[in-house]
């Protein structure tokens, strides 16, 4: 109903509010001030520069970090995927504790994580927490928070920490995962392993 109104009070009268040149004025102004903001943004030049900025150049450089040296990049990156693919299937992670049910406002909390990486490095993977607002009708992500400290506690097991601080009020769902993390990646999720609590 509001785009029937639009066009009945606004643009038809618009349209048709013809002077003596027999066009109307006002019509071609607006056309005009379209023409000048929206082909600069919607043109072949346009989707040609987005494209050689966000894909060709990085696949360019992403190219020479792997072919460089002899592919020393490219050698590093397969051992380092061959180890991974070798180790994931017994790595594992679990909840050290369960969090609080209520956080107080700009209040500082823990949480903790115990990581059995099976031979693996802690350099070797990522474990983020990320938080949704729980009045959102789809899981959008709001924000992602790195488990940024590292203890060992055995050969092949490790605890990682967060400490956090709620950015706002309400209810909030907390979900944690971890995934293989390497520097020559393409694509951060490129392995595709992936655990969630």
């Amino acid at each position: 109903t509001d785009l029937l109104e639009i066009l009945e009070k606004q643009v038809v009268p618009l349209y048709y509010s013809r002077d003596s040149h027999g066009y109307s004025t006002g019509w071609v102004k607006m056309s005009k001030a379209s023409m000048r903001t929206l082909i600069p943004r919607f043109n072949s030049l346009r989707m040609f520069t987005d494209y050689a900025k966000k894909f060709y150049v990085q696949a360019r450089k992403q190219s020479k970090k792997l072919t460089d040296d002899n592919s020393l990049g490219a050698n590093k990156l397969s051992e380092w995927k061959r180890k991974i693919r070798q180790a994931w299937p017994k790595v594992s992670m679990t909840l050290v504790a369960k969090p609080p049910t209520c956080i107080h406002y700009n209040k500082q909390f823990v949480i903790e994580v115990k990581a059995n990486l099976d031979g693996l490095n802690p350099e070797d993977v990522v474990v983020e927490c990320l938080t949704n607002d729980a009045m959102e009708d789809t899981l959008a992500t709001q924000h992602n928070y790195l488990f940024s400290k590292v203890t060992r506690v055995s050969d092949s097991e490790y605890l990682f920490s967060l400490e956090m601080k709620p950015e706002n009020t309400g209810l909030h769902y907390f979900e944690i995962r971890m995934y293989p993390s390497h520097p020559l990646l393409s694509h951060k999720f490129e392995m595709g392993y992936m655990i969630w609590l």
